[in-house]
């Protein structure tokens, strides 16, 4: 019993191809293969290319066409695939020829070896340049560097709808940009022994105009795959494309990168590994000062970076050395404060940048909190009954802490989140580098309250409740914690002060 073939997808872009497309429709039509369907997308065509299309279809049975407004190529293409009822595709250019054998003889390649991502064949070139398309034997390395597969290149519909398809902004070379993004996590390519590919060289052609878009291409590739760049080339790709390899190496012996990713976390590695490439020019802003945060969606989680800003120079030298960096620390702490069963947001990695012996930038990466209030929006409109809750809230959170010898040296109003529901009201405390583990007695403790930015009557509140917890003197709590805090208000109106002073002059 003969098994009955897969179908094929052919599919064709078009704009203004007027004066080859007949003899790349021809070619195709040609095939030995049987089933197979020929989907012309045109492109907004402003010459007869629709029409020789629609003439075509008109009779072949086989043959599909569909237009949109002009879009480019790779809008073309995807629009093309999605509506493709066949499991493989090949893509063929409007002005190119294929040979009649190439389909029969790719798709037998990818039946039998499910491995194998793409099948290309030999080529050759016609037009204003003839000869042997002479292109290297396909590796990860080397694809890192330079386009070494033809666009013509048969592949599985499930490999380009799970790798997102063609990028639709890259002004060129967006055929390099796909076969990174289906290959880049691994898969096999396969060259048949055929030239089965013929590629019509015009000293026109987008593949030899976008050549002016190189730098370009090269920046958007660099932001895309920035992973996998990483992995080969040990860097970026540069400009200078051959050589990005040594000179990534010559700058790794003076720049090195550090990170730690969470066991759990693991599959979040190629967002973490070009986070510091890509930090500048995507996520969410969600705060800007000294130290700067962002937000992104990463593999359905939504995760929170904090990128700190430089130290003075002895501490980058200090941080580089000696002390742990804030990231670290942050990662750390969280990492500890969650096996106490204090609430933090779940860390899931920090990275490191040395240039020598300095540290030159650090990056803490966790989960996005999912409590949306902070302690700093507490105003006279919060219901009493909330305020009441808060209140006892914070000050058994609060002795918590300092029970287990935890004292956050950063404890204040933004650093606070919490939510309140029916019965309890519920704290996590966030921004963690800054902390300190020992014994914390009633001065420590009360200290520890300055830097919350509340009223005074419901800090004696908060005291009070904080020194039944902890079974301490209550009127010496509550002097102890207004005192701390009002020294601190002083400080801080001083310093405020004193910054309007200097910018008046």
């Amino acid at each position: 019993m003969t098994m009955e073939k897969p179908l094929i997808s052919v599919i064709v872009p078009v704009y203004n191809m007027e004066a080859y497309l007949a003899e790349c429709l021809d070619s195709i039509l040609k095939s030995g293969y049987s089933p197979f369907e020929l989907i012309i997308m045109d492109d907004g065509s402003t010459d007869r290319s629709l029409q020789i299309a629609r003439e075509y279809a008109a009779n072949h049975p086989n043959i599909r066409v569909q237009t949109q407004a002009n879009a480019g190529v790779s809008a073309a293409r995807n629009a093309a695939i999605e509506m493709a009822q066949g499991e493989y595709i090949l893509p063929v250019d409007a002005d190119d020829l294929i040979h009649r054998d190439y389909l029969e003889k790719a798709v037998e390649v990818l039946l039998k070896q499910d491995s194998v991502k793409a099948v290309t064949a030999r080529a050759e070139f016609f037009g204003d340049k003839t000869g042997e398309w002479l292109l290297p034997n396909y590796s990860p390395s080397l694809l890192a560097r330079k386009n070494i597969l033809s666009v013509c290149a048969m592949f599985r519909k499930r490999d380009w709808a799970a790798c997102g398809g063609y990028c639709t902004y890259i002004p060129g070379r967006e055929d390099w940009d796909f076969w990174i993004s289906m290959l880049k996590n691994g898969g096999e390519v396969v060259r048949l022994n055929l030239t089965g590919f013929y590629y019509r060289y015009r000293k026109s052609s987008r593949r030899v105009t976008d050549r002016k878009k190189k730098r370009q291409v090269i920046d958007i590739l660099n932001k895309r795959h920035a992973d996998f760049f990483e992995r080969e080339l040990k860097g970026k790709l540069h400009y200078n494309r051959t050589y990005s390899k040594f000179f990534n190496s010559i700058t790794n012996l003076l720049e090195s990168k550090k990170i730690v990713l969470h066991k759990d976390y693991n599959k979040l590695y190629p967002f973490i590994s070009s986070l510091h490439e890509q930090f500048e020019t995507t996520g969410d802003l969600m705060f800007q000062a000294r130290n700067t945060i962002k937000s992104y969606l990463v593999q359905d989680l939504d995760v929170v970076v904090k990128s700190y800003g430089n130290p003075l120079f002895i501490n980058r030298i200090i941080y580089g050395n000696i002390r742990a960096s804030k990231a670290k620390r942050a990662y750390k702490y969280a990492l500890k404060l969650r096996s106490y069963g204090i609430n933090t947001p779940q860390p899931l990695a920090y990275i490191e940048i040395k240039k020598g012996l300095i540290l030159y930038k650090s990056y803490f990466i966790s989960l996005k909190s999912t409590f949306h209030n902070h302690l700093y929006d507490l105003c006279a409109e919060t219901p009493a009954k909330e305020v009441d809750k808060l209140v006892r809230g914070i000050a058994v959170f609060t002795a918590k802490l300092h029970d287990l010898g935890i004292l956050h040296k950063d404890y204040s109003s933004g650093n606070l989140l919490y939510e309140i529901n029916k019965h309890e009201v519920l704290l996590q405390v966030i921004d963690l580098n800054r902390m300190r583990f020992g014994r914390v007695g009633l001065k420590k403790g009360c200290k520890n309250f300055e830097r919350l930015c509340l009223n005074e009557e419901i800090l004696s509140r908060i005291a009070e409740e904080y020194s039944e917890a902890r079974s301490f003197d209550k009127a010496l709590c509550v002097a102890e914690v207004l005192n701390h805090n009002r020294k601190h208000r002083s400080r801080r109106s001083k310093k405020q002060g004193q910054g309007q002073s200097t910018s008046n002059l």
